[in-house]
């Protein structure tokens, strides 16, 4: 098949203040920047780049694209990639398979999604000309080691891994390891670069930028975080009564779901199982542009037949869709709104959350109080990343409120 790319305009593709980045080849490349900044999109582009580079130097590049979970990967970071496949006419070249997610090339150049919760992936992780890790603070120092250590074998360009991740906290192993306490190594073979969501030209989502920059006026941590791209400290975090779990026991006590209605933000669906006074939550639905016919016909084949008869506690504001979710034959009913109260009840409790509950563990671990000019708390939590949080505190407070009380009542 004969190819012909034409590389003379791409400067006017490539977000401008990452494209020196382009030509980096240091081992490590770190990509810390703010909620939207490009850092991603950037990361994407310079790996179908070296791709297409490699058709004229008939080099053959097989990339290895990791996150927390496989199953985040769907919606995320595989989804970026074919974006950027269909913007630069590239589907001709491309085929894409969903199980396993993997990108082949016609020359034969690869792009492999995995997760670190397949063990098998990284085992047998050879000859990568490049690795990039998204969302990479939410991995483990050991995960991480893991995958360098792996990553081995004769290849005629350079290896490079490539870290993409908003700054959250100080503690976290990405600023010992490559700021506080680098190696001599580290300091020589890695390349830092900051962003903030005004460099990405390409986000044109006007409302999201201005609730970010709001942050300024009520939690000055997520503005320097997820505006500034500076980091963060956990300072005025919500829940720290959770933990993450491979598996749920096989039965539960009771079952109920919690959802919250989106529409430019994501509608979230959320399962809590409720076994020994301990919750378990697991997401199944996050996702933007939902009308409620989306939500019921993902709903069929999420929540099993012999929980369909389980309460779904919606966000009372929107009647007309409970309304038309219960028409469907679900027990679809307002949830109890007390905030504060909610958030009380479930600080009491143990939160047990799925390991592949990607955005509920993301939205957990960012979930704080807002906070007045002065960084006094407000006891007020942020709007934003909130939808399963939402949802869980609307099906857990609303059910087990009421229940706990209940069974205080001993027959006699």
């Amino acid at each position: 098949m004969n190819l012909h790319i034409d590389l003379k305009n791409i400067r006017k593709v490539i977000l401008k203040h990452f494209f020196h980045l382009l030509s980096d080849k240091n081992r490590f490349l770190i990509l810390r920047g703010g909620a939207g900044s490009g850092k991603s999109v950037f990361a994407v582009q310079k790996f179908l780049l070296r791709i297409l580079i490699g058709y004229k130097t008939k080099t053959i590049h097989d990339v290895l694209v990791i996150m927390k979970t496989k199953s985040s990967m769907q919606e995320t970071i595989f989804k970026e990639f074919r974006k950027w496949i269909g913007y630069w006419n590239l589907t001709s070249i491309t085929k894409v398979t969903t199980a396993p997610m993997v990108i082949t090339f016609t020359n034969g150049s690869r792009i492999y999604f995995t997760g670190i919760d397949d063990p098998e992936k990284i085992k047998s992780a050879t000859g990568f000309t490049s690795v990039f890790i998204e969302e990479s603070s939410r991995i483990l120092i050991g995960d991480f080691e893991e995958i360098t250590n792996r990553i081995r074998g004769v290849i005629t360009t350079y290896t490079q891994f490539v870290l993409a991740f908003n700054p959250v906290s100080k503690l976290n192993w990405i600023y010992r390891h490559f700021y506080s306490e680098a190696s001599e190594y580290l300091r020589n073979n890695t390349t830092f670069h900051h962003s903030v969501v005004k460099d990405n030209y390409l986000l044109n989502d006007d409302a999201y930028k201005r609730q970010i920059e709001s942050y300024k006026d009520y939690n000055i941590n997520k503005y320097k975080t997820y505006w500034l791209g500076e980091w963060g400290s956990l300072e005025g975090v919500i829940y720290e009564n959770y933990e993450i779990v491979d598996e749920f026991p096989d039965n539960f006590n009771d079952v109920v779901y919690g959802l919250d209605f989106g529409s430019n933000v994501p509608s979230a669906l959320i399962r809590i199982g409720e076994k020994d006074d301990e919750f378990y939550l697991q997401e199944l639905i996050y996702k933007t542009q939902m009308i409620t016919s989306d939500i019921i016909n993902k709903m069929k084949y999420m929540i099993p037949e012999e929980e369909k008869n389980a309460t779904i506690y919606c966000d009372s504001q929107e009647p007309d869709r409970i309304e038309e979710i219960y028409r469907a034959g679900y027990y679809a009913e307002k949830a109890k709104k007390d905030v504060n109260a909610g958030i009380d009840f479930l600080k009491s409790k143990k939160l047990k959350i799925h390991k592949d509950s990607y955005n509920l563990i993301k939205e957990i671990e960012g979930y704080s109080w807002m906070e007045d000019k002065n960084g006094i708390s407000m006891e007020k939590p942020c709007k934003f990343d909130d939808h399963l949080m939402d949802a869980g505190r609307y099906a857990i407070f609303t059910h087990f409120r009421d229940k706990r009380d209940y069974n205080l009542i001993v027959p006699t």
